[in-house]
């Protein structure tokens, strides 16, 4: 199973509302977040935040910073504190969805999901997402629709095609099923084939 989170663009982003030290701490936060250096990165933000409780960016920064390091609990409370500042952060949404997920909150990552797609009721990957929850809790005719929906809006989405191929093979439509996971497997998703094989061989 793969979670798609939805990253902020991989960039050094500059605010001339911060002082001059929060903005090295930014900075400095960026730098380490780029490189990979999560553990390092997370008491940059929270320096950050500590000055300007406001920043919705820097606790974004950090809810990604605390998935590296698997602190999904923490990571949830980062991104629910983003949203709080910004009632139409879909991304955010987006995301405290998947942290959901990874953790088994099926519902709870429904929820979110379901606010994403609310706010942005072309987000093919939401869609997906949610499905993948509703597939968890075998909702498989909500997790069908939803796939249906993630492959309206992104046609090229393997994932889609192959959880949808899961889903129909679930309510017993084979042939069309299989006819997914070949698809999956056209547009690259090597998993695919396993499924074909016990599926559809």
């Amino acid at each position: 199973m793969k979670i798609f989170l939805v990253f902020l663009p991989f960039l050094l982003i500059r605010y001339s509302c911060l002082a001059q030290t929060n903005q090295e701490y930014y900075n400095q936060a960026i730098e380490k977040y780029n490189q990979h250096e999560y553990k390092e990165a997370i008491p940059l933000f929270t320096s950050v935040i500590k000055v300007d409780s406001n920043f919705a960016l820097a606790f974004s920064y950090r809810g990604y910073a605390k998935i590296a390091i698997e602190d999904f609990l923490g990571a949830i409370a980062d991104f629910e504190y983003a949203i709080k500042l910004d009632s139409n952060d879909f991304l955010s949404y987006y995301n405290c969805g998947n942290t959901r997920l990874r953790i088994f909150d099926y519902k709870g990552s429904i929820n979110d999901f379901s606010m994403a797609i609310k706010l942005n009721p072309r987000f093919a990957q939401a869609y997906n997402n949610r499905g993948m929850s509703q597939g968890y809790l075998e909702q498989f005719p909500e997790a069908l629709s939803d796939f249906e929906l993630a492959i309206k809006y992104d046609s090229t989405n393997s994932e889609a095609y192959f959880n949808r191929g899961v889903a129909k093979i679930q309510l017993k439509q084979l042939e069309s099923g299989c006819a997914d996971l070949h698809k999956s497997l056209e547009l690259g998703n090597s998993i695919a084939s396993e499924e074909i094989s016990k599926y559809c061989e």
